[in-house]
């Protein structure tokens, strides 16, 4: 769960944990009550704006409310429920490659026309990210339907434009943006990976544009049970 739980005890009133911000115009941030499962120990709060700055941003209307026993039988579910999940995709992925740290860039064959090839960091995660393209050099398995699953986030993606391709073959472009990491799966098609042992995945920037922060390329078995 990337967004923002509020965590309230029953009856307290929303003036004492929704504050303005000092100095700003209809600008309120919640204080000491925002939670994510993901991190449940970690306070994350969430500023709210008024409607009409949200031209081109993500936002969000609807928003959970916990009472403290609310909040720790939602955070025991997320354990148990995110273990299956990653314990599921682990036994799915035939490969997986770290943009943004060395040796697993040189495992993958990492190459790129990117002159500056900064290494992108956002919420302790690595990635690429540029102007041009980059690649990474995949494992497949020729009798298996496959998928690439990349991870972006969506604070990341603003006026990129690129697609992505096995082999010099389009199976994609660049999503629309989520919340925080989200994951999106592209089908390759079974000729491309016919008789082979790996395949090149590039992602490739579109003329003035760039490619959005990469921060994870999986290649996995699309008939695993997930």
């Amino acid at each position: 769960m990337n967004v923002p739980v509020f965590v309230v005890e029953e009856g307290r009133p929303v003036e004492e944990w929704l504050k303005p911000i000092a100095g700003e115009v209809n600008q309120f941030r919640t204080d000491g009550v925002g939670r994510l499962v993901s991190n449940p120990q970690s306070i994350s709060d969430v500023t709210f704006n008024p409607f009409y700055v949200t031209h081109r941003r993500t936002y969000g209307i609807y928003w959970d409310l916990m009472t403290p026993s609310q909040w720790e039988a939602t955070v025991a579910a997320g354990r148990l429920t995110e273990a299956e999940r990653l314990r599921q995709l682990e036994a799915a992925t035939l490969g997986f490659a770290q943009p943004g740290q060395m040796q697993p860039e040189r495992d993958f064959n990492y190459q790129s026309s990117i002159e500056q090839r900064r290494v992108e960091e956002m919420e302790g995660r690595n990635g690429r990210a540029g102007a041009g393209w980059f690649s990474f050099d995949m494992p497949v398995e020729a009798d298996r339907l496959l998928k690439l699953l990349v991870t972006y986030h969506g604070a990341a993606m603003d006026d990129a434009a690129f697609e992505i391709l096995v082999d010099g073959t389009r199976i994609g472009r660049q999503p629309d943006a989520g919340n925080g990491f989200f994951d999106v799966e592209y089908a390759i098609p079974a000729d491309l990976i016919q008789g082979k042992e790996k395949v090149t995945a590039r992602f490739q920037a579109a003329d003035g544009s760039r490619i959005a922060t990469v921060f994870g390329i999986r290649m996995m078995r699309a008939d695993a049970q997930q």
